[in-house]
């Protein structure tokens, strides 16, 4: 089977720097790094007496790991908000947690080089269990660091969404060039379009040398020099008759 059925002129795997992160429909401002999403299941080992000295396997428990967000430090506060459902200072007995909505189903986009969304995740019933503000020291002699908000999302199981297909890729066609209606052939189309664009007659059957001289020449212009002597005989006929 073909790695891209869509585009089977592709070969290289998607990118990890194109992505966006949603809940509650819409995308988070300024998300800069998502923990890889993990899945463990765990080895229950057994044996009856009269096995060999080896132990058989079988799955157990599966647990999914906990995923982080990571973003730089600004005005928005979607990630203190989420984290403050989980736990807030200050909130009086009873109320220190919102249980009606401390849960959200989140969203991860992947896209192309070209900005097209190639794959998505869903990942069910997160919650925060860490909201970290990293500050570094702070320093005014040092090289300026970012300051950096994370979140750790507990969460009980993704899936990739199936529905998000291959798109077909773009490609940019070549520009071309207008055709100025003179045959690709014809050496004096270009000087032929310019005389009678001036409403200068350019006899047929000459070559573009000789079109520039007679336009030149119906126009009073001198020739400059290096100019063929066949194409100066042509000019000094014409004035002669």
């Amino acid at each position: 089977m073909p790695q891209f059925t869509v585009n089977p002129m592709r070969f290289d795997p998607y990118k990890n720097f194109k992505f966006r992160v949603k809940w509650d429909g819409r995308y988070v401002a300024g998300v800069s790094k998502v923990s890889a999403l993990k899945r463990t299941t765990e080895v229950v080992e057994h044996r009856e007496g009269g096995d060999p000295s080896t132990f058989r396997r079988s799955p157990g428990l599966t647990k999914f790991e906990a995923i982080t967000l990571e973003r730089g430090m600004t005005h928005d506060t979607e990630f203190e908000n989420w984290a403050g459902k989980v736990w807030r200072l200050g909130a009086g007995l009873g109320s220190e947690v919102s249980l009606e909505d401390f849960r959200k189903d989140i969203i991860i986009d992947v896209f192309n080089e070209a900005g097209q969304r190639v794959l998505s995740y869903k990942v069910y019933r997160c919650w925060v269990s860490e909201y970290a503000v990293a500050i570094p020291e702070l320093d005014a002699n040092a090289n300026a660091e970012t300051l950096l908000e994370l979140v750790r999302l507990e969460n009980e199981g993704w899936e990739r969404d199936t529905e998000v297909t291959e798109p077909k890729e773009p490609t940019i066609a070549r520009t071309r060039i207008p055709s100025t209606g003179a045959s690709a052939g014809s050496s004096a189309g270009p000087a032929a379009s310019i005389a009678g664009s001036a409403g200068i007659r350019v006899p047929s059957g000459i070559s573009l040398a000789d079109s520039v001289a007679s336009v030149a020449g119906s126009a009073g212009i001198g020739l400059p020099s290096g100019m063929s002597t066949r194409v100066r005989t042509r000019r000094e006929n014409k004035k002669g008759k």
